[in-house]
């Protein structure tokens, strides 16, 4: 529901004036924030690292083949895909290295530091 209400204020009086009056579901979409989608990434990587009984050999192996897993589908971008759009294993394998990342970097801060 979009309600336009414009306040006028003179001399104590206030004026209220609707403009318009539509039922529309209005949708939230994570696209204009990429920010705050990569922060929560990283949250939720740094978090599963502390929290997840996991070896450090593990999420470095996991953030090395999504690692690889992301390049080569960069290089299938670059030489047999000519869309606007990217690759979705591109997208998915570029979130999980991430994840993986900073798994390791919270498993190693919990575990390996004195």
């Amino acid at each position: 529901m979009v309600i336009d209400v414009l306040w006028f204020c003179k001399k104590k009086r206030i004026y209220i004036a609707i403009s318009s009056f539509s039922l529309q579901s209005e949708q939230f979409s994570m696209a204009p924030y990429p920010a705050l989608r990569l922060l929560i990434i990283v949250i939720l990587g740094i978090l599963g690292g502390v929290n997840f009984p996991f070896s450090l050999k593990g999420w470095l192996l996991c953030s090395a083949l999504s690692l690889a897993v992301l390049l080569g589908s960069l290089l299938y971008e670059i030489f047999k895909h000519k869309g606007a759009t990217p690759v979705f294993l591109s997208a998915l394998s570029y979130t999980l290295f991430v994840f993986f990342s900073f798994a390791a970097c919270g498993t190693f801060q919990i575990n390996c530091l004195p």
